[in-house]
């Protein structure tokens, strides 16, 4: 190295700056990829955190603690000229925290992709959304105002529903052993992976790895969505791991409690960006004051050799940690004695279906409609205790209750039963105007 610095200082002051540049480029990414080894020692990817005082300079700060906006200077880092997808949280049609901050991806394009030839922003909402709630894709972008945003920033939203969907093989794969991922993954030069910081009544938070589901064929949404969830997240970002060069949370407008769709709002003006997805996740997880390895997905993918997220093997750059953090309240699944004249009959109940239970009456709660049951039974669960009497709204949830109880009531089958968020609800409103 002496020698190096010797004849560099010899050569000249201009030279010695070219090679000081073009070394530090290499440093810096052989540092972010984790590919680099010194004496043996291998360099910790690093994790930039960005706190603005709105989203637009969240955004900008970001961008420049990571070297500058001309992707020309960033050869060897993020070389992202070429054909570019965004892929946000557009799971719902409503805005922020719900979905990712449309100012977040407007200021994305404008002010960081100037150099990339064409710019997709796109997802497949969810399951439920699609399917159960029947939200079309145009009523989604326009409950967002992603659409608007996007397009005056020189880009366009897609729906990843409209590409071909292949078959994706991958040996090493656990749980989906044959992904079908949208082929626009595979099509584009680089993706950038934009998920919302929040809380899931599933997954504890849903943060970059989560973001996953949503580049997957409706059909394989709800395949694995128990504890195996989290090793589905897994196997999917292991077939698509070479196309996603960045990963930044949307932690301008957060969201805790009951996430991802009934949570409070936490504003936190904040960004987190990182190539690697487990490094970016697990520092996510600390803002939000989670213990990353208490999420499923974020310990498998580590321990699988995907990313890292030991927190004490990553570099932090930008704003430290005790300036962003925000002890997020996690989703409360209690709800046997909880809701009045509401009585829950629980068996040997899974975390998923107490998850659906507790969203579909929080959805009641929060809309005000819980005033409107004056009395519901609900049976979940396996071999759980049957009511000894009816009521006027009586359900039996889940595939484990329906085949273990003979009580009656509305049947929702499922595993996990999504319906029930919408035949709940749809039950009670019924049920308040035939009484009238």
């Amino acid at each position: 190295m002496f020698k190096v610095l010797h004849y560099s200082i010899k050569i000249g002051i201009e030279d010695f700056c070219q090679f000081y540049v073009y070394l530090h480029k290499f440093i810096t990414s052989c540092c972010l990829t984790n590919s680099l080894k010194l004496r043996g020692v291998e360099l910790i990817p690093t994790v930039t955190v960005a706190k603005g005082v709105n989203p637009e300079n969240a955004v900008q700060k970001l961008v420049d603690l990571l070297g500058g906006f001309k992707f020309s200077e960033l050869s060897n880092y993020l070389p992202l000229k070429g054909k570019i997808l965004i892929k946000p949280n557009i799971a719902h049609n409503r805005p922020a925290p719900i979905t990712t901050n449309k100012d977040v991806i407007k200021t994305l394009i404008t002010s960081y992709l100037t150099d990339a030839e064409e710019i997709l922003v796109g997802d497949s909402a969810s399951y439920p959304t699609k399917h159960i709630m029947n939200r079309s894709w145009e009523r989604i972008l326009e409950g967002t105002g992603l659409d608007k945003a996007v397009n005056e920033a020189g880009g366009e939203v897609v729906d990843l529903d409209q590409y071909e969907f292949v078959e994706v093989e991958n040996p090493e794969n656990k749980v989906l052993r044959k992904p079908l991922i949208s082929k626009l993954i595979f099509d584009v030069d680089h993706v950038i992976n934009v998920p919302v910081m929040k809380t899931h009544h599933m997954t504890t938070v849903t943060l970059c790895l989560k973001n996953l589901q949503g580049i997957i064929h409706d059909s394989q949404k709800t395949y694995a969505h128990l504890d195996n969830l989290h090793q589905k997240l897994v196997d999917i970002y292991r077939c698509v791991k070479d196309k996603f060069t960045l990963n930044i949370i949307d932690g301008t407008i957060a969201m805790e409690g009951h996430g991802p769709g009934l949570g409070t709002p936490v504003y936190l003006n904040t960004l987190v960006a990182s190539p690697d997805i487990v490094a970016c996740d697990a520092v996510g997880c600390d803002i939000m004051g989670v213990d990353p390895f208490g999420i499923a997905h974020v310990r498998l993918a580590n321990a699988q050799g995907l990313g890292e997220g030991r927190r004490d093997h990553i570099n932090i750059v930008g704003d430290p940690l005790d300036k962003v953090k925000h002890h997020f309240a996690l989703p409360d699944l209690a709800i046997s004695g909880v809701y009045e004249r509401i009585d829950i009959y629980q068996g040997g109940t899974c975390q998923y279906c107490k998850a659906i239970v507790k969203t579909a009456l929080e959805s009641l709660k929060k809309k005000g409609d819980i005033s409107l049951v004056k009395e519901m039974q609900v049976v979940v669960g396996k071999n759980p205790s049957e009511p000894s009497t009816e009521s006027s709204l009586d359900f039996i949830v889940g595939d484990c209750a329906c085949e273990s109880t003979n009580c009656k009531g509305t049947r929702i089958l499922g595993c996990p039963p999504f319906d029930a968020f919408v035949k709940i609800r749809k039950a009670v409103h019924n049920n308040a105007s035939e009484k009238v």
